[in-house]
């Protein structure tokens, strides 16, 4: 229940062009509605982080976020999972700067078990 905060997210990772995972598991339920993941992407060449997400058990939302150089918060995209995988690909541009990414995993219906795990692969 530490990582239901912005500013408690739990760091999983930096990927790149050069390479990295970012992998993560959790639950959600009534009791803990919220868990936030922070990850980072290095600057460099474009490249798709390529990966999936399992639930095991229940079904909720995950949405990804992204803080701006300024400190802003920006909300980027939210899926609605049911129990199984669903494989994503998210696209970064050639960038000189780091970036900071969350995953919010919230609104679970039921009891929820989740994987994460991406993969940066070459554009």
């Amino acid at each position: 229940m530490n990582d239901n905060t912005f500013s408690k997210a739990q760091f999983i990772g930096s990927v790149s062009s050069k390479g990295g995972a970012i992998r993560a598991q959790g639950s959600i339920s009534s009791s803990d509605r919220v868990d936030i993941y922070r990850f980072t992407v290095r600057s460099g060449a474009a490249f798709t982080l390529r990966g999936s997400v399992d639930v095991e058990s229940g079904r909720c939302n995950y949405t990804t976020y992204s803080r701006d150089a300024s400190g802003l918060l920006t909300k980027n995209i939210t899926f609605q999972s049911s129990r199984g995988n669903d494989t994503i690909n998210l696209s970064f541009p050639q960038s000189n700067r780091k970036t900071v990414l969350y995953i919010k995993f919230d609104k679970p219906m039921g009891n929820v078990d989740y994987n994460l795990e991406f993969k940066s692969v070459a554009s």
